[in-house]
């Protein structure tokens, strides 16, 4: 249930998540980190999905990972697509 998000950056950056189910450590840096993704159980019976903002501090550059969740082994698998989240 865990899954590691390197940032490459040469600024300050924030990460936030849009469901409660995804915890996000740290969710602010600067320059280059590494943040840690944990998902709560899914116990739901049905495959889940959050997204994951993560954006340079001003606001002026943003990147999103989209995050499926299955059940019941609860992996997470992320998804990256530029052409639906552009800069």
């Amino acid at each position: 249930r865990l899954l590691e998000l390197n940032i490459t950056a040469n600024c300050s950056w924030n990460v936030s998540a849009d469901v409660d189910w995804i915890s996000i450590d740290p969710a602010s840096g600067n320059g280059n980190g590494t943040v840690t993704i944990t998902a709560s159980l899914n116990s739901s019976g049905a495959d889940r999905i959050g997204t994951i903002s993560v954006r340079k501090e001003n606001g002026t550059l943003e990147k999103k990972v989209r995050v499926t969740q299955g059940t019941p082994t609860g992996a997470i698998v992320p998804t990256i697509n530029d052409n639906q989240y552009p800069e």
